[in-house]
């Protein structure tokens, strides 16, 4: 059987016509964009750690100027999801790697944003994930 395989640039107008819950709701935009604001409040500075390359969260944090880190274990996925966002953050940088083996130090960032970044970590693997975050 032949398989279908998508380039980055097919994947990202995919991407852009997947409704919720495949892609982050409205309001979930709404809820991270006041926690942005908030913190922009008592930090004009805030460090940014986004787990996986979601382009709504990356456009709201690129909205506003934020020093960005995404992290994702796919090319693949970094490539299309780059493709797929509305604007461009001079301040992000991207780190291919595993979430369970983040490479930054104790409080890096002021804000951790993810779109169900757990449903993709095993359950036996919760507790360092989390750990890692926090």
């Amino acid at each position: 059987m032949k398989k279908n395989k998508m380039t980055p640039k097919e994947y990202a107008k995919f991407w852009k016509k997947l409704p919720f819950p495949v892609r982050p709701s409205r309001a979930e935009i709404e809820f991270w964009e006041k926690a942005v604001k908030d913190i922009l409040k008592t930090n004009r500075n805030p460090r940014a750690m986004v787990l996986g390359v979601t382009p709504e969260i990356r456009n709201l944090l690129a909205q506003y100027k934020i020093e960005t880190i995404c992290s994702d274990i796919s090319p693949f996925m970094v490539k299309a999801m780059t493709l797929a966002m509305d604007k461009q953050n001079p301040n992000e940088k991207i780190v291919i790697g595993d979430w369970l083996r983040m490479p930054f130090k104790d409080n890096s960032f002021d804000l951790v944003l993810s779109d169900s970044a757990q449903d993709n970590i095993s359950l036996k693997a919760f507790d360092k994930f989390f750990s890692n975050i926090f």
